[in-house]
């Protein structure tokens, strides 16, 4: 109990010292970037294969999910699968380019914005 009590006091002076968007932020990354991940996973499943734009648009939304979360690998993986189904969408091509550069790949992060 000691622990809990501990523990809630920190919260009580975080918020009172206005670090209540790093709490928002910190709520973000740990539940809604994952649910949105698995709702686009989902999407992805019951997606038909003929609708590659809105399978590609699915795609380039988890990896936006995965950047935010800093999780680079998995961001370029589904930004990847995104441009490979429309080569015409931007986001995913800028979304990955960020995650190379975050990977310190900046070769990679240029030669894929270079190259469109």
């Amino acid at each position: 109990m000691e622990k809990a009590i501990e523990f809630k006091n920190q919260g009580n002076e975080s918020f009172k010292l206005k670090e209540f968007e790093k709490v928002r932020t910190n709520f973000t990354k740990i539940y809604i970037f994952p649910k949105a991940i698995e709702e686009y996973k989902d999407g992805l499943r019951y997606c038909p294969k003929d609708e590659e734009k809105t399978a590609a648009i699915l795609y380039s939304n988890c990896a936006s999910c995965y950047f935010n979360l800093a999780d680079y690998n998995m961001c370029i993986e589904c930004a990847t699968q995104s441009i490979a189904l429309n080569k015409e969408y931007l986001r995913p091509v800028l979304c990955r380019a960020g995650a190379y550069y975050e990977l310190e790949k900046y070769e990679e992060s240029h030669e894929g914005i270079s190259s469109r």
